[in-house]
């Protein structure tokens, strides 16, 4: 009996030095842990951690890590896919990276992207996008520039809608010079 109490002692101690650490990362964080399941939107004006599921849209501000399931809309800042299930449109003003073991079902507008996971949707990026060899992306991508990996994966098209360079100039009947 002693014995049970000790254990259960030690797993409440446990438990608090892991919330305490949990806390010491920002007041002006939000966290929706592992096996925590919420139905419905979440609006915040600073940082939020998903690791368990979201079942409604996200809003935030400030950066979104998401290393759970997601099902909805989400507007954000700064969006990190770590092992993510997402499903629905993302839209950052900042960077958007889908890590390595990351699946996202939607539609993705974003300042950059990094992809190593899975993208089934396309891809609007007003300036970098980065495939690593492990990233697979079933969809279009409208972007400034596109750097692709060896090993990495896409079925779809890829247009550099936002550089500065003025691709018909080159096919003109009157050109000289590719100068």
């Amino acid at each position: 009996m002693e014995d049970t109490k000790e254990l259960k002692i030690s797993q409440m101690d446990g438990e608090l030095r892991s919330t305490e650490e949990i806390v010491s990362f920002g007041e002006d964080t939000t966290y929706v842990t592992k096996d925590t399941i919420i139905h419905g939107n979440i609006e915040s004006d600073g940082d939020v951690e998903v690791r368990g599921q979201v079942e409604g849209n996200i809003k935030c501000s400030g950066k979104l890590i998401i290393g759970g399931k997601v099902t909805g809309d989400i507007s954000t800042g700064d969006l990190y896919g770590e092992e993510a299930n997402i499903t629905g449109e993302i839209k950052a003003s900042g960077v958007v990276k889908i890590g390595a073991g990351s699946v996202t079902v939607g539609n993705i507008s974003a300042e950059t992207a990094v992809v190593a996971g899975a993208v089934k949707g396309d891809m609007d990026i007003r300036d970098e996008v980065v495939l690593e060899s492990t990233a697979i992306v079933v969809g279009n991508i409208k972007s400034k520039s596109v750097e692709v990996s060896s090993g990495a994966i896409v079925e779809g098209f890829c247009k550099q809608v936002y550089s500065n360079v003025d691709v018909e100039k080159y096919f003109k009947s009157d050109i000289e010079t590719l100068s």
